[in-house]
């Protein structure tokens, strides 16, 4: 499914940005967390995150991003900080996990921008991709978790012995 935030798709040198520019632009601190985008179950009385619907998404999300170029400050800066460089460009630390998906990035220990570029969203229009994903999501996630909100019992059937698990 398309994200259309963006009319544009960016990947050639003269049309990149720098990291300034986008930071120049603004600062969204009404936005969503990695939680709320995320199929959880109880297992065990501990709550494990199954999937996160953003990765249903990252091509698209891929598409919608720009290539930011960082200088050598600006690496040494946020290297290994990814929620440095989320608070600094969207207001919060909590999207730091976009900024790594978006770059093939499983950690903050490969957050080492050896390459100094990196796919970024524009400030102003990630609330709004946000948005629309939570939007088409939102149904399923909330069915979904519901349904797991609690650890569900299953019989399990030993030579003719039943016995109760939780899973």
């Amino acid at each position: 499914m398309a994200i259309y935030a963006n009319s544009a798709k960016i990947r050639k040198v003269e049309d990149t940005h720098t990291l300034q520019e986008f930071i120049s632009l603004g600062q969204s601190a009404d936005i969503y967390d990695y939680l709320r985008f995320s199929m959880v179950e109880k297992r065990d009385g501990v709550s494990v995150v199954t999937h996160n619907v953003l990765d249903d998404y990252i091509e698209d999300m891929k598409d919608q991003a720009f290539l930011i170029h960082l200088d050598s400050k600006q690496i040494d800066e946020y290297k290994y900080n990814p929620k440095k460089l989320s608070y600094k460009l969207y207001g919060t630390t909590t999207l730091y996990h976009i900024i790594l998906r978006l770059n093939n990035l499983a950690n903050v220990h490969e957050f080492t921008l050896k390459s100094g570029e990196l796919l970024l969203f524009n400030p102003s229009t990630m609330k709004e991709i946000l948005a629309v994903i939570y939007n088409n999501e939102r149904a399923a996630i909330s069915n979904y978790n519901s349904a797991h909100d609690s650890d569900s019992k299953v019989d399990i059937v030993y030579n003719d012995r039943v016995s109760s698990t939780v899973v």
